[in-house]
């Protein structure tokens, strides 16, 4: 199972990385193993998985900006480290995941 895990985020690695498109920015947040928790009234900006989430909401978006300049960062500040900071560790967190998917989903029920 680990090598099948492997050979997938290795592959699926170096299409993410051969693409001609970037993100770019000149004003920037990165909370990496350091996050901070989103006010509830922004929990509908989180975007899980892959690709992107665009916010069209004038509104929505000025609530956001209020509320990072309020936590007194400086913009394009580095404040946490990367998670999985390789593809082996990564690897082994996908792994332990489907495990712990495949474990909760083998357990039988009880009746009352």
């Amino acid at each position: 199972m680990g090598v099948a895990v492997s050979r997938t985020l290795t592959e699926r690695g170096e299409r993410d990385l051969s693409g001609k498109y970037a993100l770019l920015s000149t004003h920037f947040y990165y909370f990496g193993d350091k996050p901070v928790e989103l006010p509830e009234d922004l929990h509908g900006i989180i975007k899980a998985g892959q690709w992107h989430l665009r916010i069209h909401a004038p509104e929505v978006v000025a609530r956001f900006v209020e509320w990072i300049e309020r936590l007194n960062i400086a913009p394009n500040s580095l404040l946490g480290k990367p998670q999985c900071r390789d593809l082996e560790k990564l690897c082994l967190l996908e792994a332990s995941n489907q495990r712990a998917l495949a474990s909760s989903r083998r357990r039988p029920t009880t009746s009352g």
